[in-house]
């Protein structure tokens, strides 16, 4: 049976119509995949940085307040010392779950154990100052605490290291979403 070439033309035509509309359809089914993931990651971004911020300001908050109280035995530095460290703590644990990158969870991880040590001198140096200044010395040493206040130091200093190292990652991961908008921009329709 032999088709006539009006026909034949217009099947080809359709044949040819058909192939663009299933690549089109296609190509816009992955790339609205594209831009979801590109969602998530920017919303991620956002908020992994929103609680780098808060953790660096909570940090700073407890060391303030923990100064405020060994210098005046206020008991409301106290509790917004202990306030600021559990807010630390919390949204270190809120944030691990969001962190893709190894490097990043254990960053986090370190800046948890350093805010337990962080703690943990604190709460020797709070003992100490509960105590007569007297005592103090007697029983710790003027050196011992000396030591303590340095480790209490050593350990904001490497918290806030970590937290910077935290920023830098998530500076890098707007930099890769920038990048990823300018290619999803390119293929918009």
């Amino acid at each position: 049976m032999r088709l006539a070439i009006g026909i034949k033309l217009v099947l080809g035509f359709l044949t040819i119509s058909l192939l663009l509309a299933g690549i089109s359809g296609f190509s816009l089914f992955e790339l609205r995949h594209i831009q979801s993931s590109y969602n998530d990651l920017v919303g991620r971004r956002e908020i992994i940085l929103a609680n780098s911020k808060d953790i660096r300001a909570s940090a700073l908050q407890q060391m303030s307040s923990l100064r405020d109280y060994l210098l005046t035995q206020n008991q409301e530095g106290l509790a917004t010392y202990r306030q600021a460290n559990k807010e630390v703590s919390d949204i270190i644990v809120k944030t691990l779950p969001m962190v893709r990158r190894d490097e990043d969870k254990e960053a986090l991880n370190k800046l948890g154990e350093l805010n337990k040590q962080f703690k943990e001198s604190a709460e020797q140096a709070i003992a100490l100052a509960g105590t007569s200044k007297s005592e103090a010395v007697q029983s710790a040493g003027a050196e011992h605490a000396a030591s303590e206040s340095q480790s209490v130091s050593t350990a904001t200093e490497e918290q806030l290291a970590s937290m910077e190292e935290i920023s830098a990652s998530a500076a890098s991961l707007s930099d890769m979403a920038a990048e990823l908008q300018q290619l999803i921009s390119k293929f918009r329709l």
